[in-house]
């Protein structure tokens, strides 16, 4: 398996972990920038509806209370949070991909 190959794998395994924590719909979700869109618009929900929900999934990823605090601070704390799930997703595939090789 080349390491694209691989890259691909563990990102689909991530983006597939943010699809059931946020009960996303699985079709259409191939990028980053998609999954972006779809997630800010299922986090600003919960903000509204089920905020201890959203603190729980946060704390499942792993991330960290310090960014999180700042992302509830921003004009668009859904986007930003968004933003920092990606981001901590990517830097799972990367660290994963390191370990093995």
């Amino acid at each position: 398996m080349t390491l694209f190959n691989e890259m691909d794998a563990w990102k689909e395994s991530e983006t597939a972990l943010i699809q059931r924590l946020f009960e996303l719909p699985t079709n259409n979700l191939d990028d980053w920038d998609t999954l972006k869109i779809t997630l800010t618009i299922e986090i600003d929900r919960l903000l509204s509806k089920h905020p201890e929900k959203l603190k729980h999934i946060l704390y499942r990823i792993d991330i960290n209370e310090t960014n999180a605090a700042a992302a509830f601070l921003e004009p668009n704390p859904a986007l930003k949070l968004a933003e920092l799930i990606i981001q901590r997703q990517v830097e799972k595939v990367a660290s994963r991909i390191k370990n093995k090789h």
